[in-house]
């Protein structure tokens, strides 16, 4: 069945009940909102993904993926890796249940939801800085360029470092 047609027939019934209505519709594209909430729903032909985010009307959304929907919400509701169909009607469900606060705009869900967006976005930005730093700490020890060695792993958590990390940073320590 076509994106557009699933969600009309399963989400837009389900979000009439909460004041939330369409405010715009393309090919694989919708968005909701209400006085308290906004929602936006979308697939993407080219990966073959689906999105769904929510958040207070006129602010920041964020995204429902299964570590969110699981931790946040308690559910094992299947958001990620998962045909559209699939993902239409999971949202639906979960929706009805325990995201249900979500869309009648509970403060506290919404916060929650915020918070752990934030977090998960402050992880993921550490990893990628954390492996650009070690990327070039490898450059300049292969260069012998041991004082930009030591200057880049103090920019990583080196506490978490492999021990090879530590013995190099022993040996560069050592060396100027």
């Amino acid at each position: 069945m076509e994106y557009n047609q699933l969600v009309i027939e399963i989400i837009v019934p389900l979000f009439k009940g909460y004041d939330l209505l369409v405010v715009e519709e393309y090919k694989n594209y919708f968005r909701f909102k209400s006085n308290v909430v906004e929602a936006t729903i979308s697939y993407n032909e080219l990966d073959r993904t689906s999105l769904f985010e929510i958040g207070k009307a006129g602010e920041f959304l964020y995204p429902l993926n299964d570590k969110l929907i699981k931790q946040v919400f308690g559910s094992d509701a299947k958001v990620n890796q998962v045909t559209k169909e699939i993902f239409v009607d999971n949202i639906a469900l979960f929706l009805k249940s325990n995201g249900s606060a979500l869309l009648s705009g509970d403060e506290s869900k919404l916060l929650e939801l915020k918070l752990f967006s934030e977090k998960e976005s402050e992880v993921y930005t550490f990893q990628i800085l954390q492996e650009q730093n070690l990327a070039a700490a490898n450059k300049a020890w292969e260069n012998g360029n041991y004082k930009e060695f030591i200057k880049m792993i103090d920019q990583t958590n080196k506490d978490k470092l492999p021990s090879s990390y530590q013995l190099k940073y022993k040996i560069a320590n050592q060396k100027i």
